[in-house]
């Protein structure tokens, strides 16, 4: 076997849905009465490393299976998953969001370097500090 096949082998995969995200959405209804209704949504353009591991796999053939079976996933069926998880969020609301994170599903390499939160840029050093004003006696 070469060496470029043993790396390879190495690899797994990581089935990966994007996530949901529920806040609080004022409604105004008859009256000028405001009520608050929570409002889910799914989270496809998030970065990556963000995003909820589902599942793990040594291929990438079972791990398309499983996206695949994990989009055909029905509302109904969400709803029924998520009636002891839902808290004070309306159960549909939750179900359509989770349908939609289910929809956008990805297959991603175990080595994906958009799994990995880059650094944070180091700040930029003070240009007062040091300087000439800042270590002059007060008067």
């Amino acid at each position: 076997m070469k060496l470029h096949h043993i790396a390879l082998a190495m690899i797994g995969w990581y089935l990966m849905i994007p996530p949901v995200m529920c806040h609080p959405r004022p409604n105004l209804v008859e009256g000028n009465t405001v009520t608050v209704q929570d409002q889910c949504e799914c989270g496809p353009d998030s970065a990556l490393y963000e995003w909820d591991l589902e599942s793990s796999f040594d291929r990438a053939d079972d791990c398309e299976a499983e996206r695949s079976d994990l989009a055909q996933t029905p509302v109904r069926q969400l709803r029924r998953d998520l009636r002891d998880v839902a808290g004070g969020t309306p159960l549909g609301v939750l179900a359509t969001a989770a349908h939609d994170a289910n929809q956008s599903a990805l297959c991603i390499a175990s080595d994906d370097p958009r799994l990995v939160k880059a650094p944070a840029p180091a700040p930029e050093p003070d240009p007062l500090v040091g300087s000439k004003l800042t270590d002059a006696p007060a008067p």
